[in-house]
């Protein structure tokens, strides 16, 4: 994901928040679902937790691992060690 965002943003122009949009709500409108994409009451809560300052670094560290935690339907399912 940080590489297809990084890639939007140095190669296509997308500001980081219109890369990350299409990454995430973009790819469940495409597929035709609302329970994905986005963060909202109903929606599944699979999602990532950054150990950055800011979202934007998944635009400018592509290589680099931020993801400390990753969660599915709301529930932890991994946590990386640094």
């Amino acid at each position: 994901m940080p590489f297809c965002i990084a890639a939007a943003v140095s190669l296509l122009g997308f500001t980081v928040e219109e890369a990350v949009r299409a990454a995430t709500l973009g790819g469940a409108q495409a597929l035709g679902r609302e329970d994905i994409g986005r963060v909202s009451v109903g929606a599944r809560a699979d999602f990532a937790l950054l150990s950055t300052p800011s979202y934007i670094h998944l635009a400018y560290r592509p290589g680099v691992n931020i993801v400390s935690k990753t969660y599915k339907a709301g529930m932890a399912v991994t946590q990386w060690q640094k």
